[in-house]
């Protein structure tokens, strides 16, 4: 009995040091990303921002859901995608009929680390990214 009890706590103890490492590699993550807008116009970096938050909680997007969910125009975030694209935060991963799909992959692979095996982008069914299947040990 007692010996569960300690498994049990270790396990838990675990767990929070893995999800303390995650939390302080997204925000590494964050902090090297939000430094890439610096030089930006004040309107220009909001607009970002914008989207940018979105993208951290939904790290696989299409232009229009994104255009819809952070209440900007499509052309807006189109832009704002490409120039994401271009400093290397997002990446184009995949075409679900005519929406490109795009993600955020060094955030992905942060959150995937030694806990789930990810097919590369181009494994789609449906039109659905399939991005991650748990490893069956």
């Amino acid at each position: 009995y007692e010996q569960w009890v300690i498994f049990y706590l270790q396990a838990l103890s675990d767990s929070a040091s893995d999800a303390i490492q995650t939390i302080d590699k997204l925000t590494v993550l964050h902090n090297k990303s939000i430094a890439q807008f610096d030089g930006l116009s004040k309107r220009q970096k909001t607009n970002v921002l914008k989207v940018f938050s979105y993208i951290e909680t939904n790290p696989i997007i299409d232009i229009q859901k994104t255009a819809t969910a952070v209440d900007l125009s499509y052309n807006t975030v189109s832009k704002i995608v490409l120039l994401l694209v271009e400093k290397g935060i997002l990446q184009q991963t995949d075409k679900s009929g005519k929406a490109k799909i795009f993600s955020y992959p060094e955030y992905l692979d942060i959150l995937r680390k030694d806990t789930w095996y990810h097919f590369p982008a181009q494994h789609t069914l449906d039109g659905i990214l399939l991005y991650s299947h748990k490893l069956s040990c």
